[in-house]
């Protein structure tokens, strides 16, 4: 490796190194804004002084003489401020503030083309720096850059105190409800995440995770194993073959029974056979003991590496768990440049820092929680005067704080104490946007109103700026959210204050998806957007607001049918009196989806559809099932945001017209009459019942039916009887009749064939769904 590659190596890690220590720099003179009382002797103050010694020793290991010369004057300052000889205003922190965000830049852009922008930001910084420490009359010395053997004595014991430059490690990153957090390298969080995407993992984790994958060796071999015991079965079958062709032409030789074929011969034949026979059964007796075995192995073998895998995957997550200081030590700056640039005075609370989070999650979070945050400050925390005139203190309260939660999931509350969401302006915002009607805006309720703010498009802020106005932020943060599996809520009090609450899984699991099957399709829905699972029968369904529903937990669930909704139609419908219903939800709603079966819970690898087929409604991926099958996996939002009128209807196909059905039963015994009755209406039928033949056919004369199920020994009239009555009345004859009697002789089938009947169903058989069956082909 020759010197300028060592060079670029070098500069990597110091890149890592630098951005650490300058997110520390931030927020300890956040931190150290806040003192009140003794600004020289506060730990914020040393611990900054130790970042800007640390930085421009390595700036300086790696020929940066920018950022060397940049942290040389800024340590000069701070060396001041630890004397007692200067104090630091607002402005002041503003200057060192930008110093910090120039040092980010310059190094976010590293060996590109804007390097040189940045470059030239420093100059005037190391000059502003010099002007602030000029009233302090014995920092002549320190304003220019030195060598480390020419500063004063008081930055040379700090450099002796100062950990290693090299050793990253050390760094130290401030806790903002307090004065100075532990030092990183005490903290029992396995890794590091730093902001070029790289994670510094602790050896330990490493040998354990080498350990889980050496054992994978051994789980290689026992496959192999395995290989070779089939192969073993395998040539048995090829010994038992090549023993069948050489016994088959005897064999067929004794079938034919050949004149030519003599006792001799047929007694060999015979013995050729037996021997195989008797070779055969012993053959399958081994292959029945090697298969036993097999099996008992194989079941072993599945235990072996179903744990082997999940202690992988475990470990795995721990070494990718970070503290939530990873992301939440930018928090103190963000709210700081905000509340200055909004004029407002914000004391922002941080708790749960030290929970640990999957990192790719913490990277994902990163954004919703900024915009929320920037959020609080801009619309909900009022301005100094504002809150004075309410009562309240001039300084607003922000509190970030994170926290598990039962599931493996955490709970991430951002709360202000400003003025809250005005709702009226949501509702008012909605109807302007032609989102709700006035009359629906003023019939929700202030939850459901406020949960309006996360459309895309609404704001209530009247003034388009850098921070709000646009309508887009929270419908981001609640897709953000969303995608990861997790769900928002909001509460907010006029004059009070806001809170968001963000339930987010712990670490990102591997993806589980629900096997479904609808109209003969298979389809896997992500089992983090699904609710619960449920089985009802169609008859439970009802109808509300021209909406099918079912009620579960004492509300209307709304029912979707899902092969309508996809349009599935390569496959017939099928109709049973059991539905399956997926329940899928996310933060707003939730929906049942009609299924035709559900199969169960897998644990599945997903793949992307590819770029030609990103844009397909409703899919999101496919993976590939233990047997081969390819299955799409559905997009859960795509299905709770699709519109559902032409999903079809969920009952069955002739439903509408059964309601309207009219059946009339006809049975001299109440006990038949009622069971009748009861399996129709429980189908959906309108029912009359008729005591005898009599009875049914006055009612004919004078109703409207669809149709009569009758007995045929009844007194008067009997079912023969009626049937022939109603077939020689024009006005009735084409009223489908089924007779169902005890009556099974084949005279009395020709009975009623002759008498009109369109179906003879015997009672000693009878079975409802035959029956329902059966109605439903002649009507």
């Amino acid at each position: 490796m020759d010197e300028q590659q060592l060079l670029i190596m070098l500069r990597e890690a110091f890149k890592e190194e630098a951005l650490e220590r300058l997110t520390s720099l931030s927020s300890c003179l956040v931190q150290l804004e806040r003192v009140e009382d003794d600004m020289a002797g506060s730990d914020p103050l040393e611990v900054a002084f130790r970042e800007a010694h640390s930085l421009k020793g390595a700036a300086r290991s790696v020929s940066l003489s920018d950022i060397e010369s940049l942290c040389q004057t800024l340590e000069s300052v701070l060396s001041q401020v630890k004397k007692g000889l200067c104090t630091l205003q607002t402005d002041d922190f503003d200057l060192l503030h930008n110093c910090v965000r120039v040092m980010e830049a310059f190094l976010d852009h590293f060996s590109t083309t804007q390097e040189a922008d940045y470059r030239k930001q420093v100059a005037p910084l190391i000059s502003q720096l010099q002007q602030l420490s000029e009233p302090c009359k014995q920092v002549a010395k320190a304003v220019e850059p030195q060598p480390d053997s020419e500063v004063q004595p008081a930055v040379e014991a700090a450099a002796v105190a100062a950990p290693d430059p090299a050793d990253p490690s050390k760094a130290t990153a401030p806790h903002v409800s307090s004065a100075v957090p532990p030092d990183p390298a005490e903290r029992t969080s396995p890794s590091v995440a730093t902001k070029d995407g790289t994670l510094r993992v602790s050896i330990h984790h490493l040998d354990s995770v080498m350990q889980k994958a050496e054992s994978l060796i051994t789980l290689k071999l026992t496959v192999s194993e395995r290989h070779h015991e089939s192969l073993s079965m395998a040539q048995a079958f090829e010994l038992w073959h090549k023993d069948w062709n050489q016994v088959a032409p005897q064999l067929r030789r004794l079938q034919n029974r050949s004149d030519d074929l003599d006792c001799d011969d047929a007694q060999r034949a015979m013995d050729s056979l037996l021997g195989y026979i008797e070779r055969t059964h012993n053959a399958l007796q081994s292959l029945e003991t090697q298969v036993s075995r097999q099996q008992q192995r194989l079941l072993q073998d599945k235990a072996t590496t179903a744990t082997l895998i999940d202690e992988l995957l475990e470990e795995i997550k721990e070494i990718i768990m970070v503290p939530f200081a990873n992301l939440s030590a930018s928090f103190p700056r963000t709210v700081r440049e905000v509340a200055r640039t909004q004029g407002k005075e914000v004391d922002l609370l941080v708790e749960g820092d030290e929970t640990e989070i999957d990192k790719r999650i913490l990277e994902m979070l990163s954004s919703p929680l900024t915009h929320l945050i920037r959020n609080a400050i801009d619309h909900g925390i009022e301005l100094p005067q504002t809150r004075l005139a309410a009562g309240k203190q001039a300084k607003a309260r922000l509190q970030v704080s994170l926290a598990r939660t039962q599931g493996g999931r955490v709970e991430v509350r951002i709360c202000d104490d400003g003025a809250g969401i005005d709702l009226d302006r949501v509702r008012a915002q909605a109807v302007d946007r032609q989102l709700l009607t006035e009359q629906a805006a003023a019939e929700l309720s202030d939850e459901e109103a406020a949960w309006l703010i996360f459309n895309s498009g609404l704001s209530t802020s009247s003034m388009i700026t850098e921070i709000s106005g646009r309508g887009l932020g929270m419908a981001i943060v609640k897709e953000k959210v969303e995608d990861l599996g997790g769900h928002l809520h909001v509460e907010t009090r006029q004059g009070q204050g806001t809170c968001f609450k963000l339930h987010v899984p712990v670490s990102l699991a591997v993806f589980k998806g629900i096997l479904i099957q609808t109209r003969g399709a298979e389809l896997i829905v992500p089992t983090v957007m699904v609710e619960r699972v449920l089985k009802v029968s169609r008859q439970s369904i009802r109808t509300v607001e021209n909406r099918e529903v079912i009620c579960v937990d004492g509300e209307n669930l709304s029912l979707v049918n899902l092969g309508g909704l996809l349009a599935i139609t390569d496959r017939p419908i099928t109709q049973t009196d059991q539905i399956h219903v997926v329940v899928v939800h996310d933060s707003e709603q939730r929906i049942g989806f009609v299924v035709d079966d559900v199969d169960g819970e897998y644990e599945l690898l997903v793949k992307g559809l590819g770029e030609q087929l990103r844009h397909v409604r409703f899919f999101s991926g496919a993976s590939v099932l233990g047997d081969g099958r390819v299955v799409p996996v559905l997009d859960a939002r795509d299905l709770l945001s699709a519109p559902m009128e032409g999903a079809g209807k969920i009952r069955n196909d002739n439903t509408d017209q059964q309601m309207a059905r009219r059946i009339l039963a006809v049975d001299d015994s109440i006990t038949s009459r009622m069971l009748i009755k009861n399996i129709l209406e429980a189908a959906g039928y309108q029912v009359t019942t008729a005591i005898d033949g009599e009875d049914a056919f006055d009612k004919l004369t004078i109703g409207v039916f669809d149709l009569v199920v009758s007995d045929v020994e009844m007194p008067q009239l009997d079912g023969f009887g009626l049937t022939s009555r109603i077939r020689a009345t024009e006005s009735v004859q084409e009223i489908p009749v089924i007779l169902v009697t005890s009556l099974e002789s084949a005279e009395d089938k020709e009975k009623g064939i002759v008498a009109g009947a369109n179906a003879y169903i015997v009672k000693r058989s009878f079975d409802q769904s035959n029956l329902l069956d059966t109605i439903q082909r002649l009507i």
